[in-house]
């Protein structure tokens, strides 16, 4: 009878669940969407914690790295974003979000190559990776294949037309007055966009606003030659943090 009992109770605790720790429990999905809204309104100090909550909770969860080392790239510590990367391949290798956060990282250490290789296979793997189409525009537009940057821009949009970036390069390929309500609607809703990014935008808008609807380049006298020195200089980073120093052609010269 005693045997039998003690069979009852191994079967009973054999079939019952075991009670998730925090390292298999799922991260709390509000904390999520509320990480994703703090870095979409340009709040990335706030969007790496709330990240890094979720991670406390569940750190196998795939959007919770990517969400992290985006974060990271954003507040320029290039440093600490391939470091949270190299955890999140060794957690989830094959997870698309991880594969779009390598190519982010190794787009902006300017590994082309390795970063194109990265948004492909997570496009292959889910071709629903908004991001990983941006990252593939990027790299199209920095070969100058502006078609193919356009049209994959706006896969992306499709996909995530709430995402800042992704709107803002779709916006600037689109017609003049598109891109005039675009840059008013991010202008006058700047969340927590950084100073110098926000003066880039109200420099566009104000050329768009002087521009009107008049054409915008007109020869108004013929010139009988015109020469422009080029020379190779080592330019700056760009203003948004997109891309590392590149040698790239500036004009210092013009005599007509």
């Amino acid at each position: 009878m005693r045997r039998a009992a003690r069979f009852l109770v191994l079967a009973l605790l054999i079939g019952r669940p075991l009670a998730q720790t925090p390292q298999n429990a799922p991260a709390d999905d509000s904390l999520l969407k509320s990480a994703l809204a703090a870095w979409r309104d340009y709040d990335y100090p706030t969007a790496e914690k709330l990240y890094r909550e979720a991670l406390a909770q569940n750190a196998a969860s795939a959007e919770a790295h990517a969400g992290l080392v985006s974060s990271l790239l954003e507040e320029k510590k290039l440093a600490e974003s391939r470091l949270a990367l190299q955890t999140a391949l060794r957690t989830a290798p094959d997870a698309p979000p991880v594969l779009v956060a390598e190519g982010d990282v190794c787009l902006r250490e300017g590994h082309l190559a390795e970063a194109e290789a990265a948004y492909q296979r997570a496009l292959t793997l889910n071709q629903d990776q908004a991001r990983g189409w941006f990252g593939l525009a990027k790299i199209a537009y920095m070969n100058s294949l502006h078609r193919t940057a356009k049209r994959e821009v706006e896969k992306a949009h499709d996909l995530d037309p709430a995402d800042p970036e992704i709107y803002d390069w779709w916006a600037v390929r689109q017609p003049r007055p598109e891109r005039r309500r675009a840059l008013e609607s991010m202008v006058n809703h700047p969340g927590h966009l950084d100073p110098e990014r926000l003066n880039n935008l109200q420099s566009r808008l104000a050329f768009l606003i002087v521009l009107g609807d008049k054409i915008s380049w007109k020869l108004v006298s013929k010139a009988d030659s015109a020469k422009l020195k080029l020379n190779r200089v080592l330019a700056p980073p760009r203003p948004d943090g997109f891309g590392p120093p590149a040698l790239r052609p500036t004009a210092v010269a013009l005599k007509i």
